[in-house]
């Protein structure tokens, strides 16, 4: 991250070594042996039995945000702990409305944080107002209407269904 920051941003971006979530504290990062894209925070145990465990401190968004006068992007990819990560950052979203590209993974989503793919879209939808998907080309599509969130669902039915 430290090495792609400085080679394609400009200023000084501040990277922050720890969790994000709902509230100040510790949690366990646990590393897959399977492969980086399982590895992950959870305050309900972990995917699998062999992980490797760090005690990582925990903070939100806000905490991080509150003595700051800027934000314009925010990257979500927590394998799981979007909900908590979206909780602990309603007053910066409020006070900065930064872009937020969040990646929603439907297993880790019904398997960590035992909630409905569709129900953590409803809550992304409440809280940003305005929000989009890829759509074909890779281009963004606005997630605007009831038919729209139901046609970007239908997309990933096979996994999401499983939430429900």
């Amino acid at each position: 991250l430290e090495r792609n920051l400085k080679a394609n941003v400009k200023g000084t971006p501040l990277p922050i070594h720890c969790a994000l979530g709902a509230s100040d504290g510790v949690v366990q990062f646990h590393e897959s042996g399977l492969c980086g894209a399982w590895n992950h925070v959870s305050s309900r145990g972990h995917l699998g039995a062999s992980d490797a465990n760090t005690s990582v401190q925990m903070t939100t968004v806000d905490s991080l945000m509150a003595n700051r006068d800027r934000l314009d992007f925010v990257k979500i990819d927590v394998e799981g702990f979007e909900a908590e990560v979206l909780k602990g950052m309603e007053r910066t979203i409020e006070r900065f409305a930064p872009v937020v590209h969040m990646e929603i993974n439907s297993i880790t989503t019904i398997l960590e944080a035992d909630q409905s793919p569709r129900d953590l879209l409803r809550q992304f939808t409440e809280l940003m107002g305005n929000v989009y998907a890829y759509g074909d080309n890779d281009r963004l599509v606005p997630l605007d209407t009831d038919d729209a969130q139901r046609l970007f669902r239908e997309l990933g039915a096979a996994v999401d269904d499983l939430g429900e």
